[in-house]
């Protein structure tokens, strides 16, 4: 499930992250992916109330953050219909039965893979549109950085986890190659911009449909887990009521506020799971550390 989520995130999330901390983005994303093992070893599967409000919270959030990856890409100039358009239909898909198999799930991240790697052979196979030069060292910046990315990797865990930072890795390189760090961190769109610079503008139509192909399963995803943490017994009622939230949070939203609620839901998650779980040894503590300062660079560095 994961690694079809990162594919939709990374959409979102890399060219605010770019806007913060430059190629010191990759470094941010060393510490949001060191952060998800750690967390994962530390929690593991929410066995109280609060960390399974918190488990379903943050799935909700990434969906909010998926429907306004899709109207920033493909439908901009009507954000609020295509926004509520969008989790309609997610709610109405699960509603009626559909689901996202682990075999559609398979196949997904098979294709985005290789769209993944046409993006990259994209940006490095012509000269860069700005400059790639360096980025000054900001303390604040990374800490953004690696706060943004983190719900990218959160629940990813040993040989996906290093091969989905690995891809993210390789998708951020390129775009701050082709781009540079300031036209990259200009738009929350930037990554669409490649195809300008590459005077591939005919490929547009096929961005899109990445995009929507990114998007809609992932959103399927975390509905469908949210209503399983919370309101397993009465799934309808529970699909319905966590449907009507996440619209409305999808329409006062922008992709931004989205990515902010993400990330704040997901370090929550993970510093309240620390407490929760009882780990209070040095590795758990840290854990809960690393998670708060993340957290306190998202709400004060920029």
């Amino acid at each position: 499930m994961r690694r079809v989520l990162l594919g939709a995130g990374i959409l979102g999330a890399l060219a605010m992250a770019a806007s913060a901390a430059g190629w010191w983005l990759l470094a941010g994303m060393a510490v949001a992916a060191a952060l998800a093992e750690s967390a994962r070893r530390v929690v593991g599967e929410p066995d109280s109330g609060i960390a399974s409000g918190l488990r379903a919270s943050s799935r909700l959030a990434l969906l909010v953050l998926f429907a306004t990856v899709f109207v920033s890409y493909a439908a901009p100039a009507h954000r609020v219909p295509a926004a509520v358009g969008f989790t309609v239909l997610v709610t109405v898909a699960l509603a009626a039965g559909v689901r996202v198999s682990r075999t559609w799930r398979r196949w997904l991240t098979g294709m985005l893979l290789v769209a993944a790697a046409a993006f990259v052979a994209l940006c490095f196979a012509i000269p860069p549109a700005s400059p790639p030069g360096a980025t000054a060292f900001a303390p604040g910046g990374l800490l953004f950085s690696a706060a943004v990315l983190f719900p990218l990797f959160a629940g990813l865990r040993g040989g996906r986890l290093a091969a989905g930072a690995a891809v993210a890795a390789a998708v951020a390189s390129a775009a701050l190659y082709q781009l540079g760090p300031v036209r990259l961190g200009l738009s929350p769109t930037a990554p669409q911009e490649v195809l300008a610079a590459a005077d591939a503008a005919a490929l547009r139509g096929v961005f899109v449909a990445v995009v929507v192909l990114a998007t809609v399963p992932a959103a399927m995803l975390a509905l469908d887990e949210s209503v399983e943490v919370v309101a397993a017994r009465s799934r309808m009622r529970g699909l319905l009521a966590l449907g009507a939230v996440v619209t409305l949070l999808a329409a006062v939203l922008s992709m931004v506020g989205a990515l902010f609620l993400a990330a704040a839901a997901a370090l929550l998650e993970v510093i309240v799971g620390v407490m929760v779980a009882g780990r209070v040894r040095t590795f758990g503590v840290a854990t809960a550390a690393v998670a708060l300062v993340l957290l306190a660079g998202l709400v004060f560095v920029v």
